[in-house]
C-alpha cells in the first residue's frame, strides 16, 4: 500500500486516477486500496483536522468512454484543539475525458468523539445544471 494525501475535494484527488478512454468498450473496474494521512477544515468547530485512514477506489471506464470514480474513506483524526474525529469519506465523480467532470456527489462527516461539533458536507453538482447543492451542516 502507498501513502496518499487527500486534498478537500474527492474530485482533485479522483482526476489524477483518470485514464484517458481510447476504445468505445467498457472495461473492467479496476480497484485500488491505499492507506492516507490528510487534513480536512472543520467549519463547525473552526480547526484543521489531521486523519489517517484507508480509501478504497473502484474506477470505471463506461462505454462512452466516461470514467466512474467511487471513492470511500474511513479513518480518525485529531483537530488542532485536541479534540478527536472519526472521518467518513464517500465519493461518486463521473469524468467525460472532453468536458471534465460531469457529476459530483460527495458526502464528507468528521464526527467528533467529544463535545466538539461534528461536520457534514454535502456537495451534488451536475455539468450544466442549476441545481447544484453545496450544504454544511453542523451538529452537536
Amino acid at each position: 500500500m502507498r501513502k496518499i494525501g487527500y486534498i478537500g475535494a474527492a474530485a482533485v484527488f479522483a482526476a489524477a486516477l483518470m485514464i484517458p478512454a481510447g476504445a468505445a468498450a467498457a472495461a473492467p473496474t479496476e480497484v485500488i486500496r491505499t492507506q492516507l494521512v490528510s487534513d480536512r477544515f472543520n467549519t463547525c468547530s473552526g480547526e484543521l483536522v489531521t486523519f489517517t485512514g484507508e480509501a478504497t477506489i473502484w474506477q470505471k471506464t463506461l462505454a462512452d468512454g466516461s470514467n466512474k470514480i467511487t471513492l470511500l474513506i474511513r479513518g480518525e483524526g485529531t483537530g488542532e484543539s485536541g479534540n478527536e474525529y472519526i472521518v467518513h469519506v464517500n465519493s461518486l465523480l463521473v469524468f467525460d475525458p472532453s468536458v471534465g467532470f460531469v457529476l459530483e456527489d460527495d458526502k464528507i462527516t468528521l464526527v467528533s468523539k467529544g463535545s466538539a461539533p461534528n461536520e457534514s458536507l454535502r456537495i451534488h453538482s451536475v455539468l450544466g445544471s442549476p441545481d447544484n447543492t453545496f450544504e454544511i451542516t453542523c451538529r452537536g
